[in-house]
């Protein structure tokens, strides 16, 4: 599948979090059928199963 698929999502994040640095990661899911499905890197290759995000920093 060559397309590209954009999408914003705001992730709401409690206030009992304490500050500190922390990893988002994402996956996607088969709606049908609620199977993760795996990711592919820029040459084609069978990946992970979700994508790392930058880390977040919760500053207050």
């Amino acid at each position: 599948m060559d397309r590209l698929l954009a999408d914003g999502v705001v992730v709401p994040i409690d206030a009992a979090v304490p500050p500190g640095q922390y990893t988002l990661e994402i996956g996607w899911y088969n709606l049908e059928t609620m199977q993760r499905l795996s990711l592919v890197d820029g040459r084609g290759q069978p990946a992970a199963d979700k994508l790392v995000i930058e880390p977040i920093h919760v500053v207050e």
